[in-house]
């Protein structure tokens, strides 16, 4: 996937969000309605789907349903008080392009997905599908995570990875606390 033309936004942290980290869906990827890339702080890419619904018949593919229309706001990481780093989740605000990015997010709403549960990417699935370092590096200086918990991220993944964990989209099952949503197929 080519990130040459990816929007870059700043910061993953809601308190220092600026006018230029906000994403318009509806605008960004008219050509992949369900992917959108973004560049962290110039350097790591991430990209992301809203979800994979499984269609059925005999090629077993994959339809990729588009973000829901008036999908505009701010990635943000969502870190519960009190949990394990690897419970912390990379989310998409719906907000307000009119209003300062700060009222705008207090105001605004989690992306849902179409079950109700929130739209969002779990540290363990973004330190194993990105490249790491790049993605680590840019927490740090954005002072989302602190070292002692990036370690922590890393020596999870580890373990998950030498258990037999595959990574990426396996990551998302992970249960990090006691207040972790379940979502039912």
């Amino acid at each position: 996937m080519n990130f040459s033309r990816a929007q870059n936004i700043s910061t993953l942290d809601p308190s220092r969000l600026v006018a230029s980290d906000f994403i318009d869906l509806d605008k960004e990827n008219q050509s992949r309605p369900w992917r959108v890339s973004v560049r962290y702080r110039h350097t790591s890419a991430i990209f992301y789907e809203y979800t994979r619904i499984g269609v059925r018949g005999r090629s077993h593919r994959f339809a990729d349903p588009a973000f829901p229309p008036e999908t505009r706001g701010f990635l943000y990481l969502h870190r519960p008080s009190g949990v394990h780093p690897c419970a912390a989740t990379l989310r998409f605000r719906i907000c307000d392009r009119d209003l300062p990015p700060q009222e705008s997010f207090a105001r605004g709403k989690d992306l849902l997905l179409p079950k109700g549960g929130p739209w969002e990417i779990n540290m363990l699935r973004l330190f194993s599908a990105l490249r790491p370092a790049d993605f680590r590096e840019c927490l740090l200086q954005d002072k989302v995570l602190s070292p002692e918990a990036i370690e922590q991220v890393d020596n999870t993944v580890k373990n998950y990875v030498e258990n037999g964990g595959k990574g990426g989209r396996e990551g998302r099952s992970c249960f990090f606390h006691l207040g972790s949503r379940l979502l039912l197929s």
